[in-house]
C-alpha cells in the first residue's frame, strides 16, 4: 500500500527496531508495540517512542514526525508500521567480517557466547545498582566491575555501538531456538543371534532382537511403585 505523506513522499529510513518495536518510516523511530492496560494520565499524550510512555507536551510527541505531515498522515503511518511488522519475517544479524575469530565454537555450558568479547556472556543478569563508576559484570550476572574491568572484555578498539550490537546478536542467539538434531538410524551389529522363529508380539510389546523376546514397550507415565531388593 502507497501513499503520499504531504504531498511528498515519506523520507529513506534505514533503522533496525528491536522485535517489540516497530519502524515508523514517516517519523523514522522504533515505537513501541506494547499494549499497555492503563492509559496515559488526563492531560497527558501517548509517547510511542517508549513502552506506556507518556509525555505532557504535545509538541514534543508532534516532534518525532515532519513538520508538514497531517493528522491524517500521522495515524497512517503508524496503521502502516505496524502492518509492515506483522508481515515481515525477523531479519537475522550477521557478525562483522572485522570482529574478532572466536575460537569458542561450542555452545556455552552456562550463558551465550558474545561474538565481539569472544567470551561467554551470563543470561541472568540481577536488577541491582552497582554504584558509580561500576557495571554489571557480564560473564557472571551478579557481580560488579570497574569500568576498566569491563572495557578489558571487548577489543580497544571498539566503541559503544559495536558494543550494542554485540549484544543484539548475543540475544539473537538466545531468542532463536536451536535446530534439532537428527539421530542416526541404529544400525544391527551383525553378530547378534537370528531370532528364528521370531516370535509375533502383541501391542504393547515390541521384539527385543538380542534377547529374541517380546519385551514392554517402555510407558510415558510414570509408575507409582518402587523395585525393592529382595
Amino acid at each position: 500500500m502507497d501513499r503520499f505523506y504531504g504531498e511528498k513522499s515519506p523520507p529513506v529510513c534505514e533503522k533496525y527496531c528491536d522485535n517489540d518495536y516497530y519502524l515508523n518510516e514517516l517519523a523514522c523511530e522504533c515505537f513501541s508495540l506494547a499494549q499497555c492496560f492503563a492509559p496515559c494520565p488526563k492531560d497527558e499524550f501517548i509517547m510511542p517512542t517508549e513502552h506506556c510512555g507518556c509525555t505532557k507536551d504535545y509538541d514534543e510527541y508532534l516532534a518525532l514526525f515532519p513538520a508538514s505531515a497531517t493528522d491524517e498522515d500521522i495515524d497512517f503511518s503508524i496503521e502502516e508500521g505496524i502492518r509492515k511488522h506483522s508481515n515481515n519475517q525477523p531479519v537475522l544479524l550477521t557478525i562483522p567480517e572485522l570482529w574478532p575469530d572466536c575460537e569458542i565454537k561450542s555452545k556455552c555450558e552456562f550463558g551465550t557466547l558474545n561474538y565481539l568479547a569472544c567470551q561467554c556472556f551470563s543470561d541472568v543478569q540481577c536488577m541491582m545498582w552497582c554504584g558509580d563508576d561500576m557495571l554489571m559484570d557480564p560473564t557472571k550476572g551478579c557481580t560488579c566491575i570497574t569500568q576498566a574491568e569491563y572495557d578489558a572484555y571487548f577489543p580497544d578498539w571498539v566503541d559503544q555501538k559495536d558494543i550494542d550490537y554485540s549484544y543484539k546478536l548475543q540475544w539473537q542467539q538466545f531468542d532463536t531456538p536451536p535446530t534439532p538434531e537428527t539421530e542416526p538410524e541404529p544400525v544391527h551389529p551383525g553378530f547378534w543371534p537370528e531370532c528364528n522363529p521370531a516370535p509375533l508380539c502383541a501391542g504393547n510389546y515390541y521384539l527385543n532382537e538380542l534377547a529374541c523376546d517380546c519385551w514392554a514397550i517402555p510407558a510415558t507415565v510414570i509408575c507409582d511403585i518402587a523395585c525393592l531388593d529382595m
